[in-house]
């Protein structure tokens, strides 16, 4: 898929590196601090790394949450039979 920004809300940056653009589009959109919304998965496969040096290079604060559950949640795949 092609890289591509869309410039309607909500504001979506699409493709290889966007990540690490990240401080310099939350410092565009006026804001001094962000949360992070993910899960520990995630955050242990380093997904979230480049998002988050961009926010420090950018000297943006932000906090992390990172109790969200699956959606579905896993637990519903093993109450199915088949």
């Amino acid at each position: 898929m092609n890289p591509f920004e869309k410039n309607r809300l909500p504001h979506v940056v699409f493709g290889a590196g966007s990540a690490k653009q990240t401080g310099e589009k939350v410092k565009y959109l006026g804001a001094t601090k962000c949360l992070i919304v993910t899960d520990e998965g995630v955050i242990k496969a380093g997904l979230v790394d480049d998002v988050l040096k961009s926010l420090e290079a950018s000297q943006v604060e932000y906090e992390i949450y990172d109790k969200v559950l699956p959606n579905p949640p896993d637990y519903v795949w093993k109450l199915q039979t088949y």
